[in-house]
């Protein structure tokens, strides 16, 4: 009798190169009814990355796979088996992402040693037992048919969220026979080692956006690779040494890949600055460098300065504006108002705000706006102005005003007629000058604008003293 022949292969890669090792053999089959013991068993458990022959890394995709193949069976013309993966702890498989060229579930068949053909495959489990074992079944039919000679490979991606040092694939594969339904454990159990993989760090296009003269928004994908740490974000400025953190968080690596963003202030304008991400390992200490980033801060703004002066007088300002009348940002700016003379200082506003006294001193932020009103000072009081009547000259009307007119009025002696000497008509005086008489004299003494002696001749002539008559001479005398 021909042995029935069963290989079931597990392994990561989609090449038909495994190993068979007979662990059992029976009778076979000799007539239906007849109890049909499992005659051969290989497993083989090898990993790679991407379908690539590298050794799998913690976080990095690889994929595992069940091959079972049909050898020299009289009975049958096929097999009708259905295999399970049970993963060990830490490996977990990748569900489709919808992402093109995202690693799905594959299903293969075809000749051993030979190409395989797409076959309809399921991208998630048909089935999850309650230890763990997922079922990849037949999109349509349940269980796969094998014809004699060929081999079914099942392949699905998985992920590692830990590093493994000796990890097994364990399920089995139910397969169905004449005689009844079997199942066949996965044996031997062998390791799966999935290694360290650092954390990496890389950046999207644009890495850096809403820049400002004073703020950035910085940007990168880290990849922790299921590794628990610490994720910073570093500036310098160009030309120095050291880096500065200026955002920083802790992760759990439960996460395989983290867009992660920085808004970052405090930034100088008009200036170089380079950027990284960072990320440090906590169970090991290591920490993966992003390359630098490069950018540069936007000009400081400028605002318009607007002055007005009421009165006599000038508005300063230290430092002085820009050639275009502007101010820059930020700039600290004093403002004194300085009057003419003769003028004072009545206000100072500035942006809107009365300042106590003439100077100011203010932080450039937006228009600055400044205004500074003056107002003549009042006369002083003048010097021996008084109020009322007085006796001198100046100080209002006076007794004496000085008024009058004519040559020493009344000198001469003069003879007429009254009762009262000095009435009537007079001579000729002495002087030479026409005689007159009282009334003449007092109303020329209150007619002098002179002020002066003549002034108290009149006077005296109105008391009573008028000029004397003076005697003729000669015939006259007689």
């Amino acid at each position: 009798m021909t042995p029935v022949l069963l290989v079931v292969v597990a392994t990561a890669l989609s090449g038909q190169t495994f190993v068979e090792s007979p662990l059992q053999s029976g009778a076979g089959c000799v007539n239906f009814g007849t109890n049909v013991t499992t005659n051969v068993v290989s497993t083989t458990v090898t990993a790679a990355r991407n379908n690539g022959q590298e050794t799998p890394k913690q976080g990095e995709v690889f994929f595992v796979a069940v091959n079972v193949a049909s050898f020299s069976q009289p009975c049958l013309t096929r097999l009708t088996v259905r295999p399970g993966f049970r993963l060990p702890a830490g490996l977990v498989h990748v569900p489709p992402s919808g992402q093109v060229g995202a690693p799905v579930a594959r299903c293969s068949l075809g000749p051993i040693g030979g190409t395989l053909a797409a076959q309809p495959c399921r991208l998630t489990p048909s089935e999850t037992l309650a230890d763990g074992t997922i079922i990849f079944d037949h999109p349509t039919a349940g269980f796969w048919q094998v014809p004699d000679g060929q081999v079914l490979e099942i392949r699905i991606p998985v992920r590692s969220t830990a590093e493994l040092p000796a990890a097994t694939l364990q399920g089995y594969v139910d397969y169905v026979s004449p005689d009844g339904f079997f199942r066949q454990p996965l044996r031997p159990q062998v390791g799966i080692r999935v290694f360290f993989n650092p954390p990496s760090v890389t950046y999207p296009s644009p890495a850096v956006t809403d820049v400002g003269p004073y703020s950035a928004h910085l940007f990168a994908f880290v990849d922790p690779h299921f590794n628990a740490g610490t994720i910073r974000a570093q500036v310098r400025r160009v030309g120095q040494l050291d880096f500065v953190t200026v955002d920083e968080g802790g992760h759990d690596g439960s996460l395989f890949e983290l867009d992660v963003d920085s808004p970052v202030e405090g930034l100088d304008a008009d200036t170089n600055y380079e950027f990284r991400y960072t990320y440090s390992v906590t169970r090991n200490g290591l920490v993966s460098l992003g390359a630098a980033q490069p950018f540069r801060t936007l000009p400081p703004p400028r605002f318009a300065f607007s002055a007005t002066v009421v009165g006599g007088g000038r508005l300063t300002t230290s430092p002085s504006p820009e050639s275009d009348g502007t101010f820059i940002d930020r700039t600290p700016v004093t403002l004194t108002a300085l009057p003419d003379s003769g003028q004072r200082l009545v206000s100072l506003v500035v942006d809107g705000e009365a300042v106590a006294g003439a100077s100011s001193t203010v932080t450039v932020a937006g228009p600055l706006v400044a205004v500074a009103t003056f107002e003549a000072l009042p006369p002083p009081p003048a010097e021996g102005e008084g109020e009322g009547e007085g006796e001198n000259p100046g100080e209002g009307e006076g007794e004496n005003p000085g008024e009058g007119e004519g040559e020493n009025p009344g000198e001469g002696e003069g003879e007429g007629e009254g009762e009262n000497p000095g009435e009537g008509e007079g001579e000729e005086g002495d002087t030479g000058g026409p005689r007159r008489n009282d009334d003449e004299d007092v109303a020329s003494g209150c007619a002098s604008i002179d002020g002066g002696l003549w002034g108290l001749w009149a006077l005296a002539g109105l008391l009573g003293f008028g000029a004397r008559r003076r005697r003729p001479t000669g015939d006259s005398a007689a």
